[in-house]
């Protein structure tokens, strides 16, 4: 009885291992296939970390055991490594930038309004983001959730004398536009921009812009984005904070609300990567591409945008990646990308509670002769 009970015991988790082993073979794939063709891939993709601990959690398992089987998963997670070098970055060998070289630092910074509608019940917070920027004092900044008063004492104006050294500026206002409180996403520069342009898609608030800025003797191209949002509401998040499973008609109609407005976002946020990418081919400049995609490393929006491009973090950072702090999903879903000819030296991920997301950073130099 007791071999029965062993046997039975042990077929069980094999198959829950070939089963968790395979998904994580198959959320490898919402990297490539975009989800207004299929959308379901981009579900396995969101949970890509979470198959990854479990297929090392049976590695552990049946080591312990002294069971070949613990070679499952240990194929499934080679077989989809490369995925996972977005996700985690190591600092050996990553470049610094040398003591009198020439650069300039970039940061992008999703700043939820300045805390408009005072999400974090921190009063200060409008105020430490200005703090914040001040004391970086970076060259250029692409805001997303950008925002700025007619009138009083947060205008355009006030803001731009705040922000010090950034005097050229492209805002796009995509709300509010008519009345006191104007919405969007704004670059700034140290550098003279010398051409703007937008690219905007339809039904929706979300869009692109991107920016022509002379550095030096060179021309680079900024594209500064906020692809589409997921636009939960505050009983979402409250629903998936309390979440305890349990077969209820109200708990089923929640969860395919969520999923809805999940699978809704994947597919918006790929026809819209879609056409940046495109716009991106066709630059005549280097290009630094910032922002909020609102979608992780393990993505179809991720891995359409990088392309050819280079991961700042990736050549510069380190460790695990997270650029948002709210609470789903904790994920890095803002980045920092760049052409070949340019280089990006320390990366870093500010874990500042100012916004729902931390600001990003590094700093890049044109390398010469290569454009």
């Amino acid at each position: 009885m007791l071999d029965i009970f062993r046997k039975i015991f042990n077929s069980f988790w094999i198959t829950v291992n070939f089963i968790f082993s395979g998904a994580l073979l198959i959320s490898t794939l919402s990297a490539f296939i975009s989800p207004a063709k299929f959308w379901i891939l981009a579900f396995f993709g969101l949970a890509s970390p979470y198959l990854l601990l479990i297929n090392f959690g049976f590695i552990i398992y049946w080591s312990v055991l002294w069971r070949r089987l613990f070679l499952v998963s240990c194929i499934a997670i080679g077989l989809s490594s490369f995925q996972f070098s977005s996700f985690i970055s190591f600092p050996f060998g990553a470049p610094h930038l040398k003591q009198g070289e020439s650069s300039f630092r970039i940061l992008s910074y999703n700043v939820r309004s300045f805390n408009r509608y005072n999400w974090l019940n921190d009063t200060s917070a409008r105020n430490g983001i200005i703090g914040f920027i001040r004391k970086e004092q970076p060259s250029v900044i692409c805001f997303q959730e950008f925002y700025t008063m007619e009138m009083g004492s947060f205008t355009l104006e006030e803001l731009s004398k705040m922000l010090i050294n950034t005097e050229y500026k492209h805002i796009c206002y995509t709300s509010g536009k008519h009345v006191k409180s104007h919405f969007g996403i704004a670059t700034f520069s140290c550098f003279p921009i010398i051409n703007k342009g937008v690219i905007k898609f339809e039904n929706t608030q979300n869009v692109c812009i991107y920016s022509d800025l002379v550095i030096k003797n060179d021309t680079v191209r900024v594209y500064n984005n906020h692809l589409q949002s997921i636009r939960f509401i505050k009983e979402d998040y409250d629903f998936m904070d309390t979440l305890r499973f349990e077969y209820s008609e109200s708990q089923v109609k929640e969860i395919k609300g969520i999923s809805y407005k999940l699978k809704d976002a994947f597919i918006k946020r790929a026809e819209q990567v879609d056409i940046i990418s495109e716009h991106i081919r066709h630059s005549p400049y280097p290009v630094i591409v910032c922002g909020d995609f609102n979608d992780t490393p393990f993505s179809y929006t991720y891995h359409t945008m990088r392309g050819s491009l280079k991961d700042a973090f990736k050549v510069s950072g380190a460790g695990i990646s997270n650029s948002y702090n709210g609470p789903f999903p904790s994920y890095r879903i803002d980045f920092i990308l760049h052409s070949k000819d340019i280089s990006s030296y320390d990366f870093m991920t500010n874990t500042i509670l100012l916004s729902d997301h931390y600001p990003l950073e590094c700093s890049m130099s044109i390398n010469k002769g290569k454009h």
